[in-house]
């Protein structure tokens, strides 16, 4: 769904700046920023070059510490009491159904460990008999 509406905000050239750039924006750099360390390691960098970009990068991290957040395109908000209460509830509900899938599962499979156990004693039976 959030795909869907991203795709079309795209294709209206929705947003002033227009293209992706305005529909992802800056809180998508900056969590390209945390992801940056590990992406430099898959490119082989003299270490001159690492330097410069290293200086560029910190440059626009400046820049970007220096802007309103209104400009960045941030419409986050805090969620609700009842949002919250609403979003544990429904995790609490899925770790329960998720345990009793598991019991479920491991009903299944005791049976056949009884059978398996049954099994070994009829064999130890049958041998101290012997």
């Amino acid at each position: 769904m959030q795909f869907e509406m991203t795709l079309k905000k795209i294709e209206n050239k929705a947003s002033p700046i227009g293209g992706t750039a305005g529909v992802y924006g800056v809180p998508h750099l900056l969590r390209l920023f945390t992801r940056l360390p590990s992406l430099l390691q898959t490119f082989s960098m003299t270490s001159s070059e690492l330097k410069k970009l290293t200086m560029k990068v910190n440059d626009l991290i400046k820049f970007v510490g220096q802007m309103d957040a209104s400009d960045m395109g941030f419409k986050y908000r805090l969620a609700t009491k009842l949002e919250w209460t609403q979003q544990e509830k429904k995790k609490e509900e899925d770790r329960l159904l998720k345990e009793q899938e598991a019991a479920k599962e491991a009903a299944k499979e005791a049976p056949n460990e009884a059978k398996e156990e049954r099994d070994i004693t009829d064999i130890t039976t049958a041998m101290n008999t012997n």
